[in-house]
């Protein structure tokens, strides 16, 4: 048995299958490991995807969301698109602050080959994220207070409507301050507020307290034609019983925003009327829906002086 047995430690014959069974269990892991590995990666692919998605679809109204809501509405969103039952133990977070909308997303994906090696799962996992536009947004509403707005409801739907748009820039601002709104009634005049009796662009030579006729009459050959020529105020100071409002000037400054010079042609000629005080731009809601209220109809029409201001 000797011989034999030296013999047999000596051969090298047949010595491929046995290397090639010991490293069989290997090769096939490896082999296995490539495909979990690329069946990972295609599912990170969705997950990226559909987390991108959900993102920008929550993006839009998550200034009005608290965080409770966010978390529920990224994560519903995220699986509705997904929708892919091989990825489990799916968890979606999402913060939003100083304008930025942070999401992340983990999850796992069972091993078919790996799990003969003790890994049953590949972890996976994302992350997306958007920032919202801060730029500033300014909205003035030229709304028409003229006579003919007291026939069928107009005033009324009008002041409706523009208590919904205000309220619509309220819900997007969110607190931020980012947008202003200005209210500015018109009918032949506009009320600037009679802070401004002092001001030197202000003309008197027009005014006449109380006698706002409103009758489209001229009988000034200044170029006005806003039939509000009838009186002489006098000069520059302080009138105590002027409401604030001013007509449109002289032609071709009507329908320009040139800033008042020493020439008197770009003064702002006072007038008497009934309207609301215009509100300069403002974040402060409460004021804005107020403003809009103490609108009312009357008087003729130019649209020229309510859009200048």
């Amino acid at each position: 048995m000797r011989p034999l047995f030296k013999s047999f430690r000596a051969s090298r014959g047949a010595n491929i299958a046995v290397t090639f069974a010991v490293a069989l269990v290997p090769l096939v892991l490896f082999a296995g490991a490539s495909i979990d590995y690329t069946r990972a990666s295609g599912a990170r692919v969705y997950v990226q995807n559909a987390l991108d998605a959900a993102t920008l679809a929550v993006a839009k109204d998550v200034k009005t969301m608290s965080n409770s809501q966010l978390q529920t509405a990224v994560s519903s969103k995220f699986m509705a698109i997904l929708n892919r039952p091989e990825i489990s133990d799916i968890n979606v977070t999402a913060n939003y602050t100083n304008g930025v909308l942070n999401t992340t997303a983990s999850a796992s994906i069972a091993t078919s080959f790996m799990y003969l090696g003790g890994q049953p799962t590949i972890d996976i996992g994302a992350t997306s994220g958007t920032s919202l536009a801060t730029g500033k947004l300014e909205v003035v509403l030229a709304l028409d207070n003229t006579g003919s707005m007291a026939a069928n409801g107009k005033i009324q739907a009008l002041i409706a409507a523009s208590h919904q748009f205000v309220s619509a820039l309220q819900t997007a601002d969110a607190g931020t301050g980012n947008v202003r709104v200005s209210v500015v009634p018109f009918d032949t005049h506009v009320n600037i507020g009679s802070i401004n009796s002092t001001q030197p662009w202000m003309d008197w030579s027009l005014y006449a307290p109380a006698q706002t006729y409103g009758n489209g009459q001229d009988n000034q050959d200044d170029n006005v034609g806003n039939g509000d020529d009838y009186g002489n105020g006098g000069g520059a100071g302080a009138h105590p019983s002027w409401l604030g409002c001013v007509i449109d000037r002289l032609q071709s400054y009507d329908v320009q925003n040139t800033i008042p010079t020493a020439d008197p042609a770009t003064f702002y000629p006072a007038a008497d009327c009934t309207l609301a005080t215009l509100m300069p731009l403002s974040s402060n809601w409460p004021a804005l829906q107020n403003e809009i209220d103490l609108m009312h109809a009357s008087g003729n029409t130019n649209l020229t002086v309510g859009l200048a201001w």
